[in-house]
């Protein structure tokens, strides 16, 4: 059954904002290096184009995978982080934890604190899209994109039943 998608955000605005982003992050990290956490498989869309708008900063990348959904679109509330995250890639480094939608915050928050523990120089979030309104736990990305409304969103990387991530812009199912 194909569902009925309404953009939300044109492709344009998407990559513009993602540029305005690079800029800002490098910036305030001129001269340093990162390791960004790109959480997958949603975030790496988001990530690449990132990446290509940062001037002047050393990027690392580490990609995990996380999922609170399994194969339904109903979040199980209990996200799973397939893989580990090990002390020696993120002690006195400067991480960068990449995603491509902040909902409730429970991933975001639990793979944070575990970096924080592993001696991280400090742990930032930066996501393309942020649901506040969805929030369960005290946690607000320090780089987004953009707000969005609680709407079951998808493209530019953001997929229901692992579908319509292919689409240039940001829509939402009607």
């Amino acid at each position: 059954m194909n569902k009925q998608i309404k953009e939300l955000i044109p492709q344009q605005r998407v990559l513009e904002r993602i540029a305005e982003l690079g800029e800002q992050i490098s910036r305030e990290y001129a001269g340093k290096s990162i390791t960004m956490l790109i959480l997958a498989n949603g975030g790496v869309f988001f990530a690449v184009d990132l990446i290509r708008s940062m001037k002047n900063v050393a990027v690392y990348m580490e990609c995990i995978r996380v999922s609170s959904y399994k194969k339904s679109c109903v979040s199980s509330g209990n996200p799973e982080i397939f893989g580990t995250l090990s002390a020696e890639d993120f002690k006195d480094n400067h991480i960068l934890i990449v995603d491509d939608i902040v909902d409730t915050g429970n991933t975001l928050k639990r793979i944070c604190e575990q970096i924080e523990n592993f001696g991280a120089a400090s742990v930032k979030v930066c996501a393309l899209l942020d649901k506040p309104s969805r929030r369960t736990v005290d946690l607000v990305p320090d780089y987004r994109g953009f707000e969005v409304e609680d709407k079951f969103i998808v493209g530019y990387g953001l997929d229901y039943a692992e579908k319509y991530r292919e689409l240039p812009f940001i829509g939402y199912i009607e």
